[in-house]
């Protein structure tokens, strides 16, 4: 049940990740400052609970 969690975390990271790429070419275009600091601070939060997470899963072993 940990590697099916730590697998959706990973894909969450990777969309979101894909998502703020989205929202750079739009800033390029002239729009999406905010979708790009919005996706910006969901890429850290998200990066930083997958660490937690993956930090705890070792610990255990």
């Amino acid at each position: 049940m940990e590697k099916l969690k730590l697998m959706f975390m990973v894909l969450s990271l990777v969309a979101i990740l894909v998502c703020l790429c989205a929202s750079v070419w739009l800033y390029m275009e002239g729009q999406g400052m905010i979708y790009m600091l919005l996706f910006f601070a969901a890429l850290l939060w998200q990066g930083g609970l997958l660490w937690k997470f993956w930090r705890g899963m070792r610990n255990e072993e």
